[in-house]
């Protein structure tokens, strides 16, 4: 789908249990959990997509979801511009270009993700947590996670995380 503006939705803006792919897209003032919502096992792409002013998150995926996402906005979310909750060890976030501006935070990880990339240039202003807000649970089941760096820092409140990047000297 192109070109689709969502506002005012009682519920989520866009609810995604199978598969979307999304261009040129404004979800504006939804209730619910989300803007945009991928139940477990969803797989969303996501380009030039404006999530704004919804009354939680913009983005949140649930379980193992899928999201790539490209050259997006989060402003003036009640959450934060992304949430990955209850994600699993086959969940996957893939960000590039990002900007967020008067969220609650920015990217929130609970309890962690499988995978998770952020790349390209990321904008913040005004979020109140202004990085990837780890919410480790003390339990992972042995699951080992790692994520590349993605430039903003990690918020730890709980667990450990094993951050994984290249150096050159």
């Amino acid at each position: 789908m192109s070109n689709v503006e969502v506002s005012s939705s009682l519920f989520h803006g866009m609810l995604v249990q199978n598969t979307l792919t999304l261009t040129s897209a404004t979800v504006n003032a939804s209730a619910g959990l989300g803007g945009i919502y991928l139940t477990s096992g969803a797989s969303a792409t996501l380009t030039n997509v404006r999530l704004l002013r919804n009354k939680t998150d913009g983005l949140r995926l649930d379980g193992n979801a899928k999201a790539f996402v490209y050259n997006s906005s989060y402003a003036g979310n009640a959450g934060y511009g992304v949430f990955a909750n209850n994600a699993g060890a086959g969940s996957y976030l893939n960000m590039s270009t990002a900007n967020f501006a008067n969220n609650a935070g920015v990217i929130k990880l609970a309890p962690a993700i499988g995978a998770f990339n952020l790349s390209g240039p990321v904008s913040i202003v005004n979020s109140g947590i202004a990085g990837v807000d780890v919410q480790a649970d003390a339990n992972l089941g042995g699951i080992a996670r790692t994520w590349t760096n993605p430039g903003i820092p990690y918020v730890m409140r709980s667990g450990s995380i094993n951050l994984r990047h290249n150096l050159s000297f």
